[in-house]
């Protein structure tokens, strides 16, 4: 697949700095009954911006939730404060550089922690990201356990052995979702590859894009298990999101 070829992209956010530009994101907050928002931003985390760059370096992660498995998970996510549209008869391209150093981790385990380009939509819970650690990367795709969630919930991450992507931590991988909304149908690539197509898809009116970082370990009867001394590093550049065809 070509994707999006011949559309014009902008870019979101040319990360001039001196850290995340407080009109184009916000951080994930999940409301908690008897106190101030849940923030995915964990303490340890050091965010800056400059020279078309957003780097969030997390030394080793401290932020873990002990009885909610999606307020475990996100270590760190900035969400668009724009909503993107999927009309009908589009193809939306979204595009950003990811490169990603993990630390103290397992390297061949995802739970471990992943740095992820995410488009989603929270009020149906439909995900659809490309996530890295140093030599692995993935697509994943998810219908969240929100109260908008249309069918039954799951969580996908799919590795393709044979799609070529060159390991190496640190290395520049240019990350793209790209939603047709007439075929019903999302691809994932990376680095002009795919990694993953989900046809039969009934995409939301519109999403939002998301610079995060995650970890999967389940929680456990005794709380979380996702705190194991791992850290990680990523850069994120050159965001674009692209139309052809029912462009808004």
């Amino acid at each position: 697949m070509s994707a999006g070829t011949g559309s014009p992209a902008r870019v979101y956010d040319a990360f001039q700095g001196p850290g995340p530009d407080r009109e184009a994101w916000t951080y994930l907050e999940y409301p908690m009954p008897d106190g101030p928002p849940w923030r995915c931003c964990d303490p340890a985390a050091v965010t800056t911006a400059g020279d078309g760059t957003l780097t969030v370096d997390i030394p080793a992660f401290r932020l873990a939730h002990d009885s909610v498995q999606i307020m475990d998970n996100p270590k760190y996510l900035l969400l668009s404060t724009e909503d993107f549209p999927l009309p009908p008869g589009s193809t939306v391209t979204f595009t950003v550089d990811m490169a990603v150093t993990c630390t103290g981790g397992d390297p061949h385990d995802y739970r471990d922690g992943v740095a992820a380009f995410n488009v989603l939509d929270m009020a149906s819970g439909s995900v659809f990201d490309v996530a890295a650690n140093n030599d692995h990367v993935w697509a994943i795709h998810e219908l969240l356990p929100v109260p908008g969630a249309a069918g039954e919930t799951f969580t996908r991450m799919v590795e393709d052995p044979f799609t070529g992507v060159l390991p190496g931590a640190g290395r520049v991988r240019r990350c793209q979702v790209v939603i047709d909304t007439t075929a019903g149908r999302v691809d994932w690539l990376v680095d002009g590859k795919s990694v993953h197509r989900a046809d039969g898809i009934a995409p939301p009116a519109s999403v939002k894009i998301g610079l995060g970082v995650f970890t999967l370990h389940p929680v456990g009867p005794d709380g979380t298990t996702s705190l194991r001394g791992q850290g990680l590093s990523v850069r994120w550049s050159g965001l674009t999101v692209g139309y052809e065809g029912g462009a808004p």
